[in-house]
Parts: structure tokens; sequence; C-alpha cells
């Protein structure tokens, strides 16, 4: 039974986390990386895996996920210093472990805790207080100033996203940067946090035309058509996913590939680079 103080507390510390637009932005994109990373590994379950963030009822409140088999609670801390414990305060982010553990065991919930910092000498991963620890780990992500900088720098974010790409170990990093760029916009855009599935997430990703991940069937190509584009000199062409990618000489690019386009390539019939490119 939560007392008083407890429910001016949650609604004290709801308040503060949504106010804090910096904090929002850090929440961002460590939740892109996690959206990345469950699309890639766990795509067959993306319609029994949903996102919560700024839990209004919860001590660790910042980011829920929610799988199959278990509920994982993140709380997020954009700090350069940081601690379980905090001097002349009773509310530390180890309180609000203990906290969030006793109600959750009381639920009888399948559930474990995660710190999410980007303090990058903090002590925190060697120091998970007693009381906590049988359900808690920790996690260092940087604080990154915009989503390029942030796939450019992250190695095992780079993983996640090659693993996604359609293109794969092939892919350039505007590639990958494309595709973590359309899942934030995804995220941002869908309005209610409260409980986001991912297959909704990745749906409306999919309303970007270049959204291409490498598990779509590659989109069909007419004999006619390859012919045309085959006779080409100096293409290259290869269809992954719903792209067509192409090559001349130095130049490379890509569009999305369907009826249509493979219709207008049929009537423009193009014999030169020139006509090709005026085309793609």
């Amino acid at each position: 039974m939560r007392s008083e103080d407890d429910k001016k507390y949650l609604a004290n510390k709801h308040k503060g986390g949504t106010a804090n637009s910096k904090g929002l932005l850090y929440e961002d994109y460590y939740a892109v990386l996690q959206i990345a990373s469950c699309v890639a590994y766990h795509f067959k379950d993306c319609n029994s895996i949903s996102f919560q963030t700024q839990l209004e009822d919860a001590y660790v409140d910042d980011l829920l996920i929610k799988y199959p088999n278990i509920n994982v609670y993140h709380q997020l801390k954009n700090s350069k210093h940081l601690s379980w414990e905090t001097k002349f305060s009773k509310r530390t982010i180890a309180s609000d472990f203990e906290k969030q553990i006793e109600e959750c065991e009381e639920r009888k919930e399948n559930f474990s805790l995660k710190l999410v910092h980007s303090s990058l000498n903090s002590k925190v991963e060697n120091s998970i207080p007693k009381s906590i620890s049988k359900y808690t780990i920790t996690q260092y992500f940087p604080s990154y100033d915009d989503i390029n900088s942030m796939v450019l720098s992250d190695e095992n974010f780079q993983l996640v996203l090659t693993t996604l790409s359609a293109n794969g170990k092939e892919s350039k990093n505007d590639e990958l940067c494309i595709i973590a760029t359309i899942i934030l916009g995804a995220w941002k855009a869908l309005p209610n946090r409260n409980s986001l599935c991912l297959l909704d997430i990745v749906r409306k990703a999919e309303e970007v035309k270049h959204f291409n991940l490498s598990f779509y069937p590659p989109k069909g190509i007419s004999d006619e058509c390859a012919k045309i584009l085959n006779a080409v000199e100096g293409l290259d062409f290869h269809i992954r996913g719903r792209m067509l990618y192409w090559k001349l000489g130095t130049v490379t690019g890509c569009c999305p590939w369907n009826e249509d386009k493979e219709r207008m390539v049929i009537e423009k019939h193009p014999s030169t680079k020139l006509d090709f490119l005026m085309i793609f």
C-alpha cells in the first residue's frame, strides 16, 4: 500500500521527467536503439512487444519494454555524476529500484530493472546495492548531439542497423543513418506513449518509401524490364527488399521499386546513361 508521501513523490517525479527536454532527447535516442534491436532480433514477436514511456505509476519510470516473457523497466540518467545514493535525501535511485521491486513482486510479475546512464566514469556498474542486485543491471549509453552522431559513434548500434539493412554488410553509413532517422521519426510521430506495439512502430516507419529491411522479400522485375536496364552501358543494379540499388561509374543511388517504376522504365526505354538518370 502506497503512502500519501509515495503518491506525491511519484506525481512530482513524473512531472519533472516530462519537463526535461534534454533528458527526453536522450531517452528518444535510447528508445531508437531498443526499437531497432527488437526489430532486428525479435521481428517474429513484433506484435507481442510494446514500449511505454514516462510511466505515471512506477518508480522506475522512463521506459518499459514488455516482451512476451518479461517486462524490463528502465531508468535513464543523462548525467556526468551518478550514484545509487544521495546525501541528505531518502529518495534515491536505489530506493526507487527497491520500491519498484517490491511492487513488481507483489504483482508476481516477471521483470527486470535497468539503469541506463551517460556517466563514463561512474561506479554504478560495480556498486549495485545488494537489496536490488537480484533484478538490476546497468548499461552505459553516451549522450549524442544528433541521431547521425549516434550511428557513426556507436559500434553496437551500427551492428544492429547493419543486421536490419537490406544491404547488410555492404550498407554505407548514410543507409544506416536513414534507417535510424526513420525509426526516430516513427517513434516521435505516434501519439500514444502509454503502450506502443512494436509492430505499429514498424508500420509507421514503412510509410516512408525508403525504409528497407533485410527481411523484406525482394520485389520482382520482369524479363523485359531487366533486359532494358542490362542494355544501359556501365549500369550495375540489383533489387533488395523494396528498393532498386544502382551504380553508374562512381555515381550510386537507390529508389523504391514497384510496378509503376517498372512500367515507366518499359515505356521510356532508357538506352543511355543520361536516359537512365532522367528516370532515376
